[in-house]
């Protein structure tokens, strides 16, 4: 018990010294990026035989900006840069500049205050690279993100469906469509919806809808769709009680000549739960490493609904700042687990990264201070790494027996 104990408390100092960046391993959620820059690009055939229609969808967090006081309100100012490359040449380079207001400090930090902002370009098929720069006009200092692109030949298609687009609500105009970035919907949800745009040179077209998760199909469903104007918009509404997790949307589409299909991910979060909260299963499996053993087969047996009412509880209990959502502790736990998995799977035995060793040190510890591998004989099998931990004065070394990533805790001081 004071072991699991003084597990937590180290977990509460590394969010108490803000020791959020970590040298040795990247930031990796279940949802994206944890960044308050987003954006989302669709692409549409147009009037010209020769292009197709780009809409790129741009949302700015506050937290992504720098504000200052001006009289009664705090205000901020951004130049966002959108450009298209091929082969080192630049061919499409749009700019748009915006202000912010806030009246309270909070809503300076806020995540759920944000910009929209929409671009439209025109472009040949074929490959190319997008950037977005946000540049922040009060610390003079910027932001990138980018993404190869694939512009199809859709004029050649008989069939095409556009990118899948997720939506809080319903409405046919292209330039005020809002995305949902990232595509993130509670259990509470019910407007969430997908939405596409359907064209094809035949009268109606048969579409399929399929929803899975790791496990299983949750959702199967046809419809015939008819286009008298070769050109339809399509919504999906996604209002299922499905459990809190990630989940894939297919739609296929059939005529008697063609079929297309496109995917998208999106995700469903825990009411009151961080965002870096994985599906439920994973949830509570992951606590082993920090629940009393009986409490935890408790939990792990108890039906979908008892686990949830566990779950909020457990973390509730253990909440550093209860003023504050989310749960700050709970969301560095699973962003543990989330690295873990990505980090440090045992491919050869098909363990999710957070069950092997090294996950395991990575959940409790965090990242090490330094990672040492040292060089072994040539004729030696094997490999070593070794972690250490400077302010908790631990080390561990773990050894990959046949160098295939499996590597087994062996020491520890």
């Amino acid at each position: 018990m004071r072991a699991r104990n003084r597990i937590i408390f180290s977990i509460i100092m590394v969010l108490l010294s803000g020791q959020y960046a970590f040298s040795q391993f990247g930031f990796y959620s279940p949802l994206q990026e944890s960044q308050p820059l987003f954006f989302h690009v669709t692409v549409f055939p147009a009037l010209s035989p020769d292009t197709s229609q780009l809409l790129i969808f741009v949302k700015i967090e506050n937290s992504a900006l720098q504000f200052v006081k001006a009289g009664n309100y705090f205000k901020a100012g951004y130049e966002l840069t959108l450009s298209v490359e091929k082969e080192d040449n630049i061919l499409v380079s749009q700019i748009k500049r915006g202000s912010v207001k806030v009246t309270e400090f909070t809503g300076t930090q806020s995540e759920n205050l944000f910009q929209y902002e929409f671009f439209r370009t025109f472009l040949r098929h074929g490959s190319y690279f997008l950037r977005i720069q946000l540049y922040d006009l009060e610390t003079r200092k910027s932001v990138m993100k980018k993404q190869e692109l694939v512009v199809p030949d859709y004029h050649t298609r008989s069939l095409v469906i556009s990118d899948i687009v997720f939506l809080n609500e319903i409405n046919g105009t292209l330039e005020n469509l809002r995305p949902v970035m990232p595509p993130v919907r509670t259990e509470e949800d019910t407007a969430f919806c997908a939405r596409i745009d359907l064209f094809s040179s035949e009268p109606s077209v048969t579409l399929f809808e399929t929803i899975r998760n790791q496990e299983k199909t949750l959702v199967l469903d046809t419809v015939q769709i008819d286009l008298p104007q070769k050109r339809r918009i399509v919504y999906f509404r996604l209002n299922q009680d499905f459990p809190f997790g990630k989940y894939i949307l297919s739609i296929h589409a059939v005529t008697g000549r063609a079929e297309e299909t496109v995917r998208a991910r999106f995700y469903i979060q825990a009411q009151n739960h961080p965002d870096t909260l994985p599906d439920l299963e994973t949830a509570v499996a992951a606590l082993v490493y920090i629940m009393e053993k009986k409490q935890w087969n408790q939990l792990r047996n108890a039906p979908e609904t008892e686990q949830k009412k566990i779950l909020k509880t457990f973390w509730k209990n253990r909440d550093p700042d209860p003023e504050n959502e989310p749960n700050a502790l709970e969301a560095e736990y699973y962003r543990r687990v989330t690295v873990a998995n990505h980090e440090f799977p045992a491919f050869k035995n098909s363990r999710q990264g957070w069950k092997t060793d090294r996950g395991r040190i990575y959940i409790l510890y965090g990242a090490p201070t330094d990672i040492e591998r040292p060089l072994i004989r040539p004729s030696a099998e094997g490999r070593f790494e070794i972690w250490v931990y400077h302010q908790l004065q631990r080390r561990f070394v773990f050894f990959d027996k046949y160098t295939d990533g499996d590597y087994r805790l062996i020491s520890q001081e």
